[in-house]
C-alpha cells in the first residue's frame, strides 16, 4: 500500500462531536452556557438561562430574540416552547 504524504493542509470549515455538549453550550449563539450571550458580551451585563418543558435551555436573550424571529418552538426539537416554571 503506498503512503500518502500530506504537504499542506487548508481547513474550510470546523467541526465538533455533538454529544453532552448539547447540555452546556446555547445552540442559538454557540457560547457556553455558564458565559454570556452575545447580546451581553455586547452590554456587559449578566445572562440568565432559559429552560424549557422540552428539556432544552438556551441563554435568556438568545431565547428571546429567536422567538422574535420564528414559531414559538424549541431550536432544538421543534416542539412548542413553553418555559420551565
Amino acid at each position: 500500500m503506498p503512503k500518502v504524504i500530506v504537504k499542506k493542509i487548508h481547513a474550510v470549515a470546523r467541526w465538533r462531536w455533538i454529544g453532552s455538549s448539547l447540555d452546556t453550550v446555547c445552540v442559538i449563539c454557540n457560547n457556553a452556557l455558564e458565559n454570556t450571550c452575545t447580546t451581553c458580551v455586547r452590554s456587559g451585563d449578566g445572562c440568565a438561562p432559559a429552560f424549557g418543558k422540552c428539556g432544552h435551555h438556551f441563554h435568556l436573550h438568545c431565547m428571546e430574540k429567536w422567538m422574535g424571529q420564528n414559531k414559538l418552538t424549541c431550536p432544538c426539537c421543534r416542539a412548542e416552547w413553553c418555559y420551565k416554571t
